[in-house]
C-alpha cells in the first residue's frame, strides 16, 4: 500500500470543528501562516485545515509524504500555564504519595489525541505539535524534555511509555515495546507563547506580509497586503468548514486542503507561468513568476504573453546551465554583459515593459553577438529569456 494512502483512508477522529470554525480564529491564523510556506517551493506542499487535527502540514521528503499534526489551544489569560493534567490527563504526585493514573484520561487529553496520531499513521507521522498562546508549567516542560531525549527516568514519562498500549493501542494484537513507545512520544513538541495566535496585539499581519515578500518578492502596499491576507484567511476558513461526505483523496484535497495553485490564484500569479518556470528547475519559480507577471501586467500584457515570457526565461536558464561548462567563462560573461546592457536600455529607461518594445533591441543584440563571434545557437527566444532573467536578478 502507498504510505500516503493511510492518511486518506483513516477515518478522522471527528469533524465537528469543521462546522464551527468561527470558534477557532487562532487556528485559522496559524494554518494560514503555515500555508505560506508552500510558496517556498521546498518540502511543504499541502496544508490540511481542521482535518485529523486543527491543521496538518504535509511535507514530501525523498518522494515520501510526512505529516506534521498541530493542535492550537489558546487561553483567555495567557499568563495561566498549562498543567500536566490539562495536557496529558495526568495527576500530579506529591512528595509523600505517587498519584494513581487513568489511561482513559490520558487518551482523551490534548497530548493523548496528538500521540494517537503515531498509532494511526505509523509510517507518515513525523511530528505532533501542541501550539499555544501561553506557557506550560515547569513539570510539563520537564516531561517534554524527557520525551525529546527518550528518557524514561521521569515518573510520568515512565508511566506513559509502560502504559502506551493501554492508552493508545488497546485493541491491537501487535503490542508496541517501550523503546518504540519512547520513539513515538519523542515526536511531540510544544510551541508556547506564540504571538500570532494571541487574541490581542498579535503580529499575524506583519508576519504574513513578510512571508509573502520573502517567498515572492512582492513588496505590497498597505491595501494590497490587506486584500491578500484577508483572502488568505477566507481561503483557510473555507477549507476549515463544512462536513466532507464521500471521503476520498480528491474530496479531502479539494475541500480541506490548501496547495500551491490556491496561493498562486490568491497572489494573482499565472499558474501556467509558474509551471513553465518550474520546468526549468528555477529554485525561485514563485519569485520569478511574480516579477515577470507584475512587470508585464502593468503594461497590459495578456496571460499568453506572460506565459511566453516565462517559457523564454526557462529556456534561457536551461541553455545557460548546459553551456556553462562547454563555453569559456569569458564568452559567458560577455554574453551576459551584452544582455544586461540591452536590458538596461529597455527596462531601466522608464518605459513600460511591452514585449513589442523588445523586438528591435533583440535583433540588434543578436547582430552584436554575431559580430563578436559569440552568438552560438542563441535565437531571439533565448535572448528574450536572458532579458527576463536579468529582470528577475534586478528585482531580487
Amino acid at each position: 500500500m502507498d504510505v500516503d494512502d493511510e492518511f486518506y483512508s483513516a477515518k478522522p477522529r471527528e469533524q465537528v470543528g469543521r462546522d464551527t470554525f468561527a470558534r477557532y480564529k487562532a487556528q485559522v491564523r496559524a494554518a494560514s501562516l503555515a500555508a505560506l510556506a508552500i510558496l517556498e517551493g521546498g518540502e511543504t506542499d499541502r496544508i490540511y485545515c481542521d482535518y485529523h487535527d486543527d491543521f496538518v502540514i504535509r511535507k514530501i521528503k525523498l518522494g515520501r509524504p510526512n505529516y506534521l499534526f498541530v493542535q492550537v489551544k489558546t487561553r483567555g489569560k495567557a499568563n495561566k500555564n498549562w498543567t500536566i493534567n490539562e495536557i496529558f490527563g495526568l495527576k500530579k504526585s506529591t512528595k509523600s504519595k505517587k498519584a494513581a493514573q487513568d489511561p482513559k484520561l490520558v487518551k482523551e487529553s490534548f497530548g493523548g489525541k496528538l500521540l494517537q496520531h503515531t498509532i494511526t499513521f505509523p509510517e507518515t507521522c513525523a511530528e505532533i505539535v501542541f501550539m499555544t498562546n501561553s506557557h506550560v508549567d515547569d513539570l510539563v516542560e520537564s516531561i517534554a524534555n524527557c520525551l525529546t531525549a527518550e528518557d524514561s527516568t521521569n515518573e510520568y514519562v515512565k508511566f506513559l511509555s509502560e502504559k502506551f498500549n493501554e492508552c493508545f493501542n488497546p485493541d491491537s494484537p501487535s503490542k508496541i515495546g517501550k523503546n518504540d513507545a519512547l520513539a513515538r512520544m519523542a515526536k511531540l513538541r510544544f510551541e508556547t507563547d506564540v504571538q500570532y495566535i494571541k487574541e490581542k496585539n498579535h503580529n499575524f499581519e506583519s508576519l504574513a506580509r513578510s512571508s509573502i515578500y520573502d517567498y515572492s518578492e512582492i513588496d505590497l502596499d498597505h491595501n494590497e497586503s490587506k486584500q491578500i491576507i484577508i483572502g488568505l484567511l477566507e481561503l483557510t476558513s473555507k477549507k476549515s468548514s463544512g462536513k466532507i461526505v464521500n471521503l476520498s483523496e480528491s474530496t479531502i484535497n479539494e475541500n480541506a486542503s490548501i496547495e500551491i495553485n490556491d496561493l498562486l490564484d490568491l497572489l494573482s500569479i499565472s499558474r501556467e507561468a509558474y509551471q513553465a518556470l518550474l520546468k526549468g528547475d528555477d529554485p525561485k519559480a514563485i519569485k520569478s513568476a511574480s516579477v515577470i507577471q507584475r512587470a508585464l501586467a502593468s503594461a497590459g500584457a495578456s496571460n499568453d504573453e506572460i506565459e511566453y515570457a516565462s517559457r523564454c526565461k526557462t529556456s534561457w536558464d536551461i541553455w545557460l546551465r548546459e553551456n556553462r561548462n562547454r563555453l569559456s567563462d569569458f564568452d559567458i560573461i560577455s554574453i551576459n554583459s551584452y544582455i544586461d546592457e540591452s536590458f538596461n536600455s529597455i527596462f531601466k529607461s522608464g518605459k513600460s515593459l511591452k514585449l513589442s518594445d523588445a523586438n528591435p533591441i533583440i535583433l540588434q543584440l543578436k547582430k552584436r553577438l554575431t559580430d563578436q563571434g559569440i552568438i552560438f545557437d542563441l535565437d531571439p527566444n533565448l535572448l528574450l529569456g536572458g532579458f527576463f532573467s536579468a529582470l528577475v536578478r534586478c528585482k531580487s
